[in-house]
């Protein structure tokens, strides 16, 4: 339980840095593929899906 707990905290920390760098991304271009932020928001929407036994 407690390992489910942090691999959701984990995952939740890097929605919150991605969400952080894409709202960012006009002032500091630092990746230039918005495609690579919306598939990693795909993936982890999908892992979390899986953890909380929604898929």
């Amino acid at each position: 339980m407690a390992l489910t707990a942090a691999k959701t905290l984990f995952l939740m920390s890097l929605v919150i840095a991605g969400f952080a760098l894409g709202a960012s991304f006009d002032m500091i271009p630092i990746i230039p593929f918005p495609e690579i932020w919306i598939m990693t928001s795909a993936y982890i929407l999908l892992a979390v899906s899986r953890l909380t036994g929604e898929g």
